[in-house]
């Protein structure tokens, strides 16, 4: 309790060295070759070797392999050309970068809560926003389906994107704070960088709709809505180059190889569930979730009790909506809106159902309706035998997820 009460930069500072306590390990890692990609993505790939002008001009102008990632070939040719193919420094990139992302997600939902003010009736707004804060970024430091996205090098470009698409969240809250152009200007450019980064950012324009919402911003307006112009203009554009990209690398298994539309929304429903359970209690973990059965085979009969689930899920939300109890309504459209893209009802070009690094963003939704209602009930610790066991609780859980990661860590390491 006297860490939650310390000031910002102490709650920081831990987390720092909290993160590098549970990943230093990780620098001892070589390439992943079970996951696979760190191959033809990094160490065979001749793109990274050097950093001539024409050469980095193509990270920009054509696609690798189904992929457009421009940003993040870049940091691997940097790192590359002061460090050579060493994979202690990808993986301390890596680290630098979830590190960062931790810190801006403090900052994130800090601004948020002081931004709503006392004018919202949330019962968060009670205690001090540090709070909300710092369990947050605690969360989604220490949470073991973080693993993949921090260790495994290929997917740094989901770090890369996500630093960036942090970034811009924080400017334009800024912006609406201060009415500073400057800020929205720099919230359009880290749009565009944070795509450069991986093509997930496309529904960046829609989280910011989604604060103007929670920050009860008047959606009519003119201002609000000329606003949004240039960041949906962008997303399109980033959309079709997203789609070229999946063409010219997999037209082949997107026109053939894939599920119709009927099995891919049983599927969605699943992996959806799947992933707020292991937000809340992470177990069996794994690099490859296999689909359960070949595109044209009989789908297995649980998976048609999923989309029930998702009913009862969607009720609850529009029930939440009806009280006015907007922070989980807020928190569950963030979560939504960042992984709807990974769900496969739009086919996509990929080998598994699910994977860990797809809810890295996401994750932070649901860390924060977490820490919300966490926070009164911890304060209540000095008073009542009641939150005295809810602390306890969740120093438990902390505890036991952050033993989870440094074993999984040690796990890629082995495959």
């Amino acid at each position: 309790m006297k860490l939650l009460l310390c000031k910002t930069p102490i709650q920081r500072i831990f987390l720092i060295l909290l993160g590098i306590l549970l990943y230093f390990s990780v620098l001892d890692n070589w390439f992943s070759s079970f996951a696979g990609d760190d191959d033809w993505m990094v160490y065979e790939n001749l793109q990274v070797f050097n950093l001539y002008p024409e050469n980095i001009s193509t990270y920009f102008s054509s696609f690798y392999r189904g992929q457009y990632s421009p940003i993040n070939t870049l940091a691997y040719g940097v790192i590359y050309h002061f460090f050579g193919i060493n994979p202690m420094y990808f993986h301390g990139f890596s680290l630098i970068l979830h590190l960062g992302n931790t810190l801006l997600v403090y900052e994130l939902i800090r601004r948020l809560v002081n931004l709503l003010g006392d004018s919202s009736s949330e019962p968060l707004l009670s205690v001090n926003s540090s709070l909300i804060a710092f369990v947050t970024a605690l969360l989604f430091l220490v949470h073991p389906l973080q693993v993949e996205s921090v260790v495994w090098i290929s997917a740094s470009k989901v770090l890369l994107y996500s630093c960036f698409f942090l970034s811009g969240l924080i400017l334009y809250l800024r912006y609406l704070s201060t009415s500073k152009s400057i800020f929205y200007f720099l919230t359009l450019l880290l749009f565009v960088l944070a795509f450069g980064a991986k093509e997930q950012t496309v529904v960046f324009p829609l989280v910011l709709v989604l604060l103007d919402w929670y920050l009860n911003r008047d959606m009519k307006s003119k201002q609000v809505i000329l606003e949004k112009i240039p960041f949906f203009l962008l997303s399109l554009g980033f959309s079709m180059v997203s789609m070229l990209a999946q063409q010219a690398g997999f037209s082949n298994k997107l026109e053939n190889e894939y599920y119709p539309i009927i099995d891919r929304i049983f599927l969605a429903s699943y992996a959806f569930v799947e992933y707020l359970i292991k937000l809340i209690l992470p177990f069996k973990l794994s690099a490859w979730y296999k689909f359960p059965m070949e595109p044209g085979e009989t789908l297995p009969s649980i998976y048609y009790f999923y989309p029930i689930l998702i009913l009862f899920l969607g009720y609850y939300l529009w029930k939440f909506w009806t009280e006015r109890k907007y922070l989980v309504v807020f928190g569950s459209l963030f979560f939504i809106l960042n992984i709807m893209l990974t769900l496969h009802i739009l086919p996509m070009a990929r080998g598994v159902l699910m994977a860990d690094r797809y809810v890295y963003l996401g994750s932070i939704g649901i860390f924060f309706i977490i820490s919300s209602h966490m926070i009164p009930k911890i304060k209540m610790s000095n008073t009542t035998l009641w939150g005295k066991l809810i602390l306890s609780s969740f120093i438990l859980y902390i505890l036991g997820l952050s033993c989870y990661t440094y074993w999984y860590i040690d796990q890629w390491n082995i495959i």
